[in-house]
């Protein structure tokens, strides 16, 4: 993998961090530090997962179930 992909990959792991993030924000309200952190920390497996929770989650809890 060249750099510029490599830099297009985090750039939008990244793009999808901050969409996750406004997205709780808007469902949920302001989002802990701890909430960010788990986000900002997290791989594109785990994000993906979550973004397609909280289409249906009713609670934050519901978003990060394992």
């Amino acid at each position: 993998m060249s750099t510029a992909d490599m830099l297009r990959a985090e750039g939008a792991l990244e793009a999808r961090r901050e969409i996750l993030l406004e997205q709780l924000e808007i469902k949920f309200g302001p989002v802990d530090p701890a909430t960010r952190a788990r986000v900002e920390q997290a791989p594109l497996e785990k994000l993906t997962a979550w973004m397609r929770r909280i289409v249906v989650a009713s609670t934050l809890g519901e978003v990060f179930e394992d």
